[in-house]
C-alpha cells in the first residue's frame, strides 16, 4: 500500500529541527511518498528528510499570480 505525506510548515521553520523532528516522530518505512509544495521552512525540511530516506518526493510547486 502506498502512504504519502504532506509535510508543511512555516517558511520560518528550521530545516534541522525538522529534520530530527521527522526523524523521531516518523516509523521507518511507514512512508512511501512526500507530497512537498516546494516552499523553504517545512516544505524543504520533508524533501530533504525525504531524501535522506530513500523516499520519492513528488513537487506542487504554487504558481503565485
Amino acid at each position: 500500500m502506498k502512504r504519502r505525506a504532506i509535510i508543511c510548515g512555516s517558511r520560518d521553520f528550521d530545516e534541522a529541527d525538522g529534520i530530527r523532528l521527522l526523524d523521531e516522530c516518523i516509523v521507518p518505512g511507514s512512508v512511501s511518498e512526500v507530497v512537498c509544495g516546494c516552499a523553504s521552512g517545512g516544505d524543504r525540511a520533508g524533501e530533504l528528510w525525504a531524501a535522506r530516506q530513500g523516499i520519492p518526493v513528488r513537487h506542487f510547486e504554487a504558481y503565485w499570480s
